[in-house]
């Protein structure tokens, strides 16, 4: 399958919520292929939105709470929109039981969506990999997650945030990855930065995932120093000009 690149919505803030109408035109006219957001829409006028616009939704993320207690909500929410996949961020806790706790709980949902045809993933941050008792709760999820119902949403700022060569921790997950949030760090300031912008090698993480078929790279900046629509534009002409895409 083509890839795509897709823009998480969570750059422009509450305007995703009270605008949304002018923020899918924006990230339409910066020359996505689709967004990743939340169950804040009404999904028939999202539909026509995004069928009016030509994008897709790339998929849709929350918290650990919200995707596992409302699970038949995501997947009538998804089916409608035609959307694949669903992230999940965070567990019960940062302990080590929690952690083994929530992989049990995301093994089940992930069940649940896969059933539905749903491609149901796990998205880190960086806590994940502090250690505790010499063990980080990163590795109890990975041993804790079946790969058939739960695969990985890798993130790349969040990778070398938590001490991990983005690219080569792509290459070590490989076979559990299914979705990518493309983001960029400042150097020393740790600050989001634009795709491109900062100092994350995007062409060798891009080189690293061809052996698998990934169906979109999605562009997630957190905040921006500059207004959302110069910052989306400025990292997907980044990838468009240097990875082609």
């Amino acid at each position: 399958m083509a890839t795509h690149i897709g823009c998480q919505l969570i750059i422009f803030g509450q305007r995703s919520r009270t605008d949304l109408g002018n923020v899918l035109r924006e990230v339409a006219e910066a020359g996505y292929h689709g967004v990743e957001m939340g169950l804040h829409a009404d999904p028939a006028w999202l539909k026509d939105s995004l069928a009016s616009l030509q994008l897709k939704l790339a998929g849709v993320h929350s918290g650990y709470g919200d995707v596992t207690q409302r699970v038949d909500d995501y997947i009538k929410f998804c089916t409608e929109l035609g959307a694949k996949y669903v992230m999940c961020s965070g567990t019960k806790d940062h302990t080590q039981e929690g952690y083994a706790e929530s992989a049990k709980v995301l093994d089940e949902v992930g069940a649940r969506y896969k059933a539905a045809g749903i491609t149901f993933c796990y998205h880190h941050h960086s806590w994940e990999f502090r250690k505790v008792n010499g063990e980080t709760g990163w590795d109890v999820l990975v041993k804790g997650l079946d790969p058939n119902v739960v695969a990985l949403n890798i993130d790349t700022y969040w990778a070398l945030h938590g001490g991990f060569d983005p690219v080569e921790f792509i290459r070590t997950y490989l076979d559990r990855v299914a979705y990518l949030h493309f983001k960029d760090m400042i150097g020393g300031t740790q600050a989001f930065a634009e795709v491109g912008q900062g100092i994350i090698n995007f062409a060798a993480v891009h080189e690293a995932l061809k052996p698998k078929d990934i169906e979109w790279y999605t562009v997630e900046q957190d905040r921006t120093a500059r207004t959302p629509k110069e910052s989306i534009r400025m990292s997907r002409t980044y990838i468009k000009e240097r990875l082609g895409l």
